[in-house]
């Protein structure tokens, strides 16, 4: 199968909004092929079509922390600590809904993790309060949005 026909398989939709994969995905929810006996990711698959080689030691991240999405506008190239820092990983404990934001007695704890290290935010009246601290610190730090 030609790379253009895999991943033309896919159903795109408008360039602005995800292209979840519907196919099969591997065991972390990323869109998943067989070419040739190998299977592939597909958002690399994407990446490599549409936007070009991916430089060695480099990964690929999802701005739309959306790992069946393979529309390449949401794909970028970034190192580890850089897809370390973006990961939208919400733990179960979590309660807020937001990330780096955790409950503080009856106020809302914002934090930062930056090259090992924690940066406490303060505490804030709202949750979504504390996510624009916490957010406005990533962006300082120069996090990938």
């Amino acid at each position: 199968m030609a790379l253009r026909e895999l991943v033309n398989a896919g159903e795109a939709g408008p360039k602005d909004q995800c292209w979840v994969w519907q196919h099969a995905k591997d065991r972390d929810g990323y869109g998943a092929v067989k070419v040739g006996g190998k299977q592939w990711a597909v958002h690399r698959l994407s990446y490599s079509y549409h936007v070009g080689t991916l430089e060695p030691g480099m990964q690929i991240d999802h701005s739309c922390s959306n790992r069946a999405c393979w529309n390449p506008d949401h794909l970028r190239q970034v190192t580890h600590r850089q897809n370390m820092e973006h990961k939208a990983v919400r733990f179960k404990n979590n309660t807020s809904g937001y990330r780096g934001v955790y409950p503080s007695g009856t106020k809302w704890r914002a934090m930062v993790k930056h090259n090992g290290r924690v940066i406490h935010l303060g505490t804030h009246a709202t949750a979504l309060q504390a996510s624009l601290v916490a957010e406005a610190k990533r962006e300082e730090l120069g996090f990938l949005k």
